[in-house]
């Protein structure tokens, strides 16, 4: 339930937040009937504990679940990431995407990369602006004991880092062996003319603060206070990562 949904419902973008909020609790309790059995990683990912709806647990062998051997057409060193959250080597394939750094890694296929968004945070009296990247996943991905459904990053438009480029084929699709840009516009670059994702940005037209901001201040149950961006397909909120589509708000 969000504070700030009256004042969507007043400029005609949703209806009701009633509607929302019952629905995703149905869902939630829907999902609970249905779960018959869970699966847990220890610390180091290298087991799993399977525990059956009869209560009974048996642990059993298991690694990271991703694998793409093609070879690496992309990499990044050193990018900090907020979902999940650390600094990861990023090393971008055709067909995948993964984030590695010494205590873990995470990975996806681009097929499963629903939408990308790139929006900027309000940014007040600061000269220099801070976007949040953010890969929204059909399924989500296991990482340590936490299910991720976003890839989310956030650096300032002044932030710098490069990308080296090892294919052939990488090459031609980014136009050079060596990138240097903001870690946000590197991996929007990417995202568009590697795994041919559009971008979904802020639009003026369909929403813009008095403030001239392209979201309004929220919080999600009086909680998680955050920033809420009326986008062209939905509502896309941060801190708590979530996006909302349009046709799932009736």
């Amino acid at each position: 339930e969000m504070s700030s949904f009256e004042t969507l419902e007043a400029a005609g973008f949703v209806k009701t937040s009633c509607v929302l909020r019952d629905k995703f609790c149905g869902i939630a309790q829907d999902a609970l009937k249905e779960l018959s059995e869970a699966i847990l990683h220890d610390a180091q990912g290298q087991k799993t504990v399977k525990v059956g709806a009869n209560g009974n647990a048996e642990t059993i062998s298991a690694k990271s679940t991703f694998v793409d051997s093609s070879n690496i057409g992309v990499k990044i060193s050193g990018i900090t990431f907020l979902s999940p959250r650390g600094k990861f080597d990023v090393e971008i394939r055709a067909e995948s995407l993964k984030l590695s750094s010494k205590g873990a890694e995470v990975g996806t296929f681009w097929r499963n990369v629903e939408d990308f968004i790139l929006v900027p945070l309000p940014s007040g009296t600061a000269k220099v602006k801070t976007f949040v990247a953010a890969l929204v996943l059909n399924e989500p991905i296991q990482h340590g004991k936490s299910q991720l459904s976003y890839l989310v990053l956030q650096s300032k438009e002044t932030d710098q880092a490069q990308a080296t480029v090892v294919e052939p084929w990488a090459q031609e699709k980014l136009g050079g062996a060596v990138l240097t840009s903001s870690p946000h516009d590197l991996l929007s670059n990417i995202a568009q003319k590697v795994a041919g994702k559009s971008v979904l940005k802020n639009n003026p037209y369909t929403f813009i603060s008095v403030g001239t901001s392209a979201a309004i201040k929220c919080n999600i149950k009086s909680v998680h206070d955050g920033f809420l961006f009326p986008l062209d397909k939905g509502l896309f909120f941060v801190q708590k990562f979530l996006f909302i589509k349009k046709n799932e708000v009736t």
